[in-house]
């Protein structure tokens, strides 16, 4: 299992780095994004391992440990994001009053911890069930994995008074490239991106030429 952890090493370094680059214009928020980037790796890199018979045999599975993997990784996340200060994130907006008609507020209450975790672990699991659709299709996944960060932004809307604008441009700046960096990082650094890769690179295809 360790030699299987190792294997990820790559994959749980790449995706933080590239998604800190979803939220560069803010840093703390490029840093938020890098710690749920490298989550939900963890969680894949988790999948990975404990369904790694599956991947040998070229089968996949919408396991129910998804739900879990998803669920525990996603408090964790949220916990450790909400560590991470948003004060010039949300210092931006403070001051604004109007906007195209909507009127823009401070947005604490986006960053409580209780939010935190549940739009974490929303990401976590609606991620990882997204990204199982690469072994039928590549594409369909990727646009999967888009659609799933849309709708674990749009999460934030079960909170009090968010406001259009600032839901929009937070799928449009931050949700969208975080999807797309993301399974990009998976593309190239995934040890079981395709059934293939995960054979070849666990020896699996050698032992059974």
């Amino acid at each position: 299992m360790i030699k299987l952890l190792i294997k990820h090493i790559p994959f749980l370094l790449l995706t933080p780095f590239l998604c800190f680059f979803s939220g560069v214009f803010f840093p703390e928020m490029g840093m938020r994004a890098a710690i749920l980037g490298f989550c939900i790796s963890a969680g894949v890199a988790s999948s990975n391992i404990l369904n790694r018979s599956n991947l040998e045999n070229s089968k996949m599975s919408f396991q129910l440990s998804l739900l879990l993997i998803g669920f525990i990784i996603g408090i964790i996340s949220g916990v450790l994001i909400s560590l991470v200060p948003v004060d010039s994130y949300v210092h931006a907006y403070s001051n604004r009053r109007k906007h195209d008609g909507f009127v823009i507020v401070p947005f604490a209450f986006a960053y409580t911890l209780p939010s935190e975790i549940f739009t974490a672990a929303v990401y976590n699991i609606l991620i990882l069930y997204a990204y199982c659709i690469r072994f039928f299709s590549k594409f369909i996944s990727f646009i999967a994995v888009v659609s799933a960060a849309f709708l674990s932004y749009v999460t934030i809307g079960l909170f009090p008074s968010p406001t259009p604008f600032l839901l929009t441009g937070g799928i449009i700046f931050r949700a969208f490239p975080f999807a797309i960096l993301w399974f990009t990082a998976a593309a190239i650094a995934d040890p079981a991106f395709t059934y293939k890769r995960w054979q070849k690179r666990t020896g699996y295809e050698e032992e059974n030429k």
